[in-house]
C-alpha cells in the first residue's frame, strides 16, 4: 500500500469527517424517530390498541 501524498491525506481526511458528521445527524433522527414510535405504541396500549402495522 502506498503513502498518500499530503494533499490526498487532507482529502480523504475531510471526506471522512463529513461522512462522520452525516453519520451522526442520521443517528440522531433514527433515535427521535424511535423514541416517537415507542410513545404511540405505549400510548395505544394505555388506550387497549394494539400496535399499528402497515
Amino acid at each position: 500500500m502506498r503513502r498518500l501524498a499530503k494533499e490526498e491525506w487532507e482529502k480523504e481526511n475531510e471526506r471522512l469527517r463529513k461522512e462522520n458528521e452525516r453519520l451522526r445527524a442520521e443517528n440522531l433522527l433514527l433515535k427521535k424517530v424511535k423514541a416517537l414510535v415507542e410513545e404511540r405504541e405505549s400510548r395505544n396500549r394505555r388506550i387497549g390498541r394494539g400496535p399499528l402495522t402497515n
